[in-house]
């Protein structure tokens, strides 16, 4: 992992966006390394990597960073490149990645009820490192927030509160080109 952060240069584009983000978004986030961190602390037989805390806000914003290319499949093109099998555009069949998601909002104008519908369907596994944690986030500050969460994501990637919805999909669009780059010598 450390090879590829450094390679990808997350903590050099975190660091470059870190003032992109609003203050409120900051502020959550050092909320959640706070977390983080004395949850590490009150139970360090639970640690796996020893020297890992106490986090920084800027090694959450790397780590995400880092998760954001395996979501565009970064991680499968990488090992194709290292291990010299890199498919071509003819052995490339997009029918057989079959898993995906989908979200369909309906207006309240085409709706027999007269409300508005938000349909989900995000295919995530109910185990491990893509799976959807349930939360219900309220506070001072006017939050009531109820949704699903990736492990590491400070707040709800899908979720509704009293007035909206959102949601998260992933598929398989075509982000990445590989060339190879012949040289006649």
């Amino acid at each position: 992992m450390d090879y590829l952060v450094e390679l990808l240069r997350c903590r050099e584009t975190a660091s470059a966006h870190k003032k992109d983000l609003s203050t409120e978004v900051i502020k959550v986030i050092e909320g959640y390394v706070a977390g983080i961190n004395a949850y590490a602390k009150a139970h360090p037989e639970e640690v796996l990597v020893k020297h890992s805390f106490p986090m920084s806000v800027m090694d959450y914003l790397t780590g995400y960073n880092l998760i954001i290319h395996f979501f565009s499949d970064t991680g499968d093109i990488l090992g194709e490149l290292i291990g010299n099998k890199v498919s071509t555009v003819e052995e490339v069949e997009m029918e057989k990645k079959t898993i995906g998601s989908n979200a369909f909002a309906f207006s309240r104008k085409i709706m027999e009820h007269n409300k508005t519908v938000l349909n989900v369907n995000t295919h995530q596994p109910l185990e491990g490192p893509f799976s959807w944690y349930e939360a219900h986030l309220s506070s001072n500050e006017g939050w009531n927030i109820l949704g699903g969460l990736f492990p590491g994501a400070p707040f709800p990637m899908i979720g509704t509160n009293e007035h909206l919805g959102w949601t998260h999909t992933y598929n398989y669009p075509d982000l990445i080109d590989v060339y190879e780059l012949r040289v006649n010598p």
